[in-house]
């Protein structure tokens, strides 16, 4: 056995199960919640500043009736308006869901899809 896999065996033997249960303290959920919202939208900026693309950000949140947009209003809805006025075989060329994925990998894997 190689170390390599030793290594990663050990890894999972060691790793506990964690327990997912809904969080009871409101206040650490918002906490959370605004955490994540934040790490997103960094996300979201690096992105597009890494592939050079265009991004924009929409989030609805459970305890703001106003949605937080990412760069700002102005700047996304104009992001919205370009894509929406392309035509739809331009807006769907790089559209991929899970269905696409699966058959792409079998064709990759050798089988037919």
């Amino acid at each position: 056995m190689s170390s390599r896999s030793r290594s990663s065996s050990l890894l999972v033997s060691l790793k506990k199960k964690v327990k997912l249960t809904w969080m009871r303290d409101h206040v650490a959920l918002k906490n959370s919640y605004r955490k994540r919202k934040n790490n997103l939208v960094k996300k979201v900026d690096e992105v597009s500043k890494l592939c050079d693309v265009k991004a924009c950000a929409i989030i609805y949140s459970p305890y703001d009736p106003i949605p937080s947009v990412w760069p700002s209003n102005d700047e996304a809805r104009r992001l919205i308006l370009q894509f929406l006025t392309l035509p739809d075989n331009t807006q769907t060329k790089n559209l991929f869901n899970l269905e696409l994925f699966l058959k792409q990998q079998i064709v990759k894997l050798g089988g037919e899809a």
